[in-house]
């Protein structure tokens, strides 16, 4: 590998625009069984607000850690369940399970958009040897980026597949960020991370990164502070204002 620096980018959000999937997939599982746990338990219903509590609690985590976290902040406890879980489980096995059925449904007939000015300046990088990993929590990461058509710009990728096999624990631990750098051949501080996700933020950071670039694509103040509060170093709108001598 040629450069001093490496590039560890985040996936949805960084890459290709999936995001408003994710949140489309969360609100219907999770409205149906917000709705099902108030009437059993002679509740209001309040539903999953796919703004405010995607980014809050299931953004850029797994989705069974973001799936309990958000529970946790409605004080809902459940089984954590099994595959034996029957269609009509109350337990967080299932609800992502029928997360991912949903997501997957959605991909299916909408597709991933890609961000046409980050893949230009991922072929750019490319092309002068920069070294380059993709980390995702998504069970679905190297489907999108072959439906996206640039899985071939990446070095190595890191998604839960290989950290389950490696025991990596998910964002906000710094472990899949850790591991991309070690795959590459570099220590944490020889690289640039980028990231959209306030989790994904503060595991670039608790990890001892080089440098962690929040992305914002969209005029979005609010997120923008949101990724300055969890640790940004940097907050940027593409990959190409990043600028560095020895990239």
């Amino acid at each position: 590998m040629q450069g001093d620096k490496a590039i560890i980018l985040d996936m949805d959000g960084v890459l290709l625009k999936t995001h408003h999937l994710h949140a489309l997939a969360w609100k219907k599982m999770f409205d149906e069984f917000l709705q099902e746990y108030a009437l059993l338990h002679s509740l209001e219903f309040t539903p999953f607000d796919e703004l405010k509590d995607y980014r809050k609690y299931v953004d850029g985590k797994p989705r069974l850690e973001g799936l309990k976290s958000f529970l946790d902040s409605r004080d809902i406890t459940i089984p954590m369940g099994d595959d034996s879980d029957s269609e009509s489980a109350l337990t967080i096995k299932h609800l992502g399970e029928k997360k991912d059925k949903y997501y997957q449904e959605l991909l299916n007939t909408k597709g991933p958009k890609v961000y046409k000015d980050s893949v230009d300046t991922v072929r750019k990088w490319t092309n002068h040897h920069v070294p380059l990993a993709v980390v995702s929590s998504s069970q679905s990461c190297k489907q999108v980026l072959a439906m996206g058509r640039i899985e071939i710009y990446f070095d190595t990728i890191v998604d839960p597949e290989l950290a389950s096999k490696q025991e990596l624990k998910g964002k906000p631990e710094p472990d899949y960020f850790v591991h991309g750098a070690e795959l590459l051949g570099f220590k944490p501080d020889k690289c640039f991370v980028v990231e959209d996700s306030q989790a994904g933020v503060k595991a670039a950071k608790k990890g001892g990164f080089a440098k962690v670039f929040g992305i914002v694509h969209d005029n979005d103040p609010e997120k923008e502070q949101e990724l300055r509060h969890a640790g940004a170093d940097e907050i940027i709108h593409s990959l190409s204002e990043i600028h560095d001598p020895e990239l």
